[in-house]
């Protein structure tokens, strides 16, 4: 409708973003921020572009509108980095898988997301702020809980609830950070009764835990996991993380 009449096939001074292949490089990401509203991504029109472009991407609202596609992607997208990502490496991993589907597949409308997609997983001081960004909007981060006394791990066969209430906070989670006040004491609970994970070997197993899966400084922490029938009273290590899997090893 803002194209009205015109067409960029026969007018010199008016061009089509889908399928003008030779301009294909005339849009680039202007900021990417994390701002109390929300995430905020801008695209811009690179220097030296022809007129025909500036005006047409004016008279189309197109930066808008790949605006508001851009935070609606991701925002789409939030649940899928959440559970697939538990670093800012692995979410460059994550845009530029997307970027190869997108460029197989080769739709019209998608120089703004593989803009986008480039952008996000290109190496560059920008580009890695957008992925502190990323990580942040996303809330993959760690959930750290302090109390003032020492924390004591879960007993065997104690509940998740049960231990959370005993401790001081009785918020049930799949995944629950505890500390004493000056994190010197760091426990990880684990409870698997959301995706069922069945604990098949204790002395070195797998637990898939969705949306908390960034456990960069818990390398010290002791890891407790609990099934249908409590805790299982036995003290983890943990010895890898990736793509939401958590491996775990049983402390000697």
């Amino acid at each position: 409708m803002k194209k009205g009449d015109r067409d960029p096939a026969v007018e010199t001074d008016f061009f089509n973003p889908y399928l003008d292949a030779s301009n294909s490089s005339w849009l680039s990401i202007k900021d990417f921020k994390l701002e109390d509203s929300g995430l905020q991504i801008t695209y811009k029109i690179n220097q030296n572009q022809k007129k025909a472009i500036e005006d047409t991407a004016l008279q189309l609202e197109l930066l808008e509108r790949y605006r508001n596609k851009a935070s609606q992607f991701i925002l789409n997208e939030k649940n899928e980095i959440k559970k697939y990502c538990s670093s800012e490496d692995e979410i460059k991993i994550f845009f530029k898988n997307i970027l190869a589907s997108v460029s197989k597949l080769n739709l019209d409308d998608d120089n703004w997301l593989k803009v986008l997609c480039t952008f996000i997983q290109e190496e560059s001081p920008v580009s890695a702020e957008a992925r502190k960004w990323l990580k942040k909007y996303c809330s993959i981060s760690n959930r750290w809980v302090c109390f003032k006394n020492d924390v004591c791990g879960p007993g065997r066969g104690e509940s998740l609830k049960a231990y959370l209430k005993d401790v001081g906070n009785d918020e049930e989670k799949s995944v629950y950070f505890l500390s004493d006040e000056q994190l010197s004491r760091k426990i990880v609970c684990i409870s698997d009764e959301i995706d069922n994970v069945q604990l098949e070997d204790e002395n070195d197993l797998n637990v898939f835990v969705p949306g908390v899966i960034d456990l960069s400084d818990c390398k010290d922490a002791d890891f407790y996991v609990f099934d249908s029938q409590g805790c299982t009273g036995i003290r983890y290590k943990c010895i890898g993380c990736e793509h939401g899997v958590i491996v775990l090893k049983k402390d000697a």
